[in-house]
């Protein structure tokens, strides 16, 4: 462990495991180096789609340049930006929300940690997009698997 990562403790029912959760600049400086991607970040206002983000999402005519995307959210703790959550949306509706548990049977890990460890989400998001598609689908395969990606590479939960 460096000091681009720490260890926590998830806790889910009687099951505790701990793991290693990577720094924002840890994270981004790592997806920078990869290929056909580019990476943002962008703060997010819930309920409100930033001008930023529409600035991402079209071109410079005003047509729509990327439609799915993947991200990732971060909390912070002592200082640092951690991230916990890799997901995929589109840019037409993005569903991108920092909600809090919604009661006993809300299973969503991230949201249990945050909870448990009185953190807050951070609303500064990491905006992963890829090359175009041929079509939507594609499109949307491409956001899929680069959000499995992310899961799988820097410990990140889903949305």
């Amino acid at each position: 462990m460096s000091t681009n990562s720490k260890v926590f403790s998830f806790i889910c029912d009687d099951l505790e495991l701990k793991l290693e959760l990577y720094t924002k600049e840890h994270i981004e400086n790592g997806l920078k180096k990869i290929g056909g991607i580019t990476v943002n970040s962008v703060e997010i206002v819930p309920y409100k789609t930033p001008e930023r983000l529409r600035k991402i999402y079209l071109d410079n005519d005003k047509h729509e340049k990327y439609h799915y995307f993947a991200y990732i959210k971060f909390f912070s703790f002592k200082g640092k930006k951690y991230g916990i959550v890799g997901g995929k949306t589109n840019y037409p509706s993005p569903d991108i929300c920092f909600d809090k548990l919604t009661g006993n049977n809300d299973n969503r890990i991230a949201r249990i940690f945050l909870n448990i460890n009185n953190l807050e989400w951070d609303t500064e998001v990491l905006i992963i997009n890829h090359e175009v598609g041929k079509d939507r689908k594609t499109d949307e395969l491409q956001s899929i698997f680069i959000e499995r990606y992310l899961q799988r590479k820097f410990n990140l939960f889903d949305s």
